[in-house]
């Protein structure tokens, strides 16, 4: 894990949860039926967990990603930004399933 920088790992958490959200059964669905601001929040929140992980991780010495200081913190920012950037453009591009396609409609 030591080759993985914050960047790749936020960016692929980003790509991940947007695609559970998109393909996993039951629970696209469901993520399709919310308010488009409570999809946001949720997404928003999943990426704050794991830009959480990273720094609690680096900062116990679990895995260090970052530096636990002033400079490690404006770096998982960054990666925050990016992360979130990841997810909604991959949100955008992906195929939606019809099932999402019927729930959008309906909500």
């Amino acid at each position: 894990m030591e080759n993985l920088s914050p960047e790749v790992i936020s960016g692929a958490a980003g790509i991940i949860l947007s695609l559970i959200f998109m393909y996993v059964p039951g629970l696209r669905v469901w993520y399709a039926e919310q308010k488009t601001e409570y999809k946001s929040l949720m997404m928003l929140g999943a990426l704050a967990l794991v830009s959480g992980f990273i720094a609690l991780s680096s900062c116990l010495d679990w895995w260090v990603f970052i530096s636990c200081d002033k400079g490690g913190f404006l770096e998982l920012i960054e990666t925050f930004v990016l992360a979130l950037v990841a997810n909604q453009s991959t949100y955008m591009i992906v195929p939606e399933p019809e099932d999402v396609k019927v729930a959008k409609l309906n909500r």
